[in-house]
């Protein structure tokens, strides 16, 4: 007998109608492509560590940061 998957749990989120598109597209990325919820967090994660104004340092820290994640995809 084949073995059939369970469904994966629901989740409900109040947004704007304007991100519906965007989050559909989320969540069939986090179902379909098991690499996506990793760099779904990196980019989270970064983002909500910008600050309104960042300085030099670490504009140029964050730039290294993201080439090395670049290089390390080749």
């Amino acid at each position: 007998m084949a073995e059939t998957k369970a469904p994966a749990p629901q989740t409900n989120v109040r947004a704007p109608i304007e991100a519906r598109d965007t989050l559909l597209r989320i969540g069939g990325l986090l179902r379909g492509d098991p690499d996506f919820l990793p760099k779904l967090q990196a980019f989270l994660d970064g983002y909500e560590g910008i600050t309104a104004d960042p300085t030099l340092p670490d504009r140029v820290a964050d730039l290294e940061r993201r080439l090395a994640a670049l290089e390390a995809e080749k």
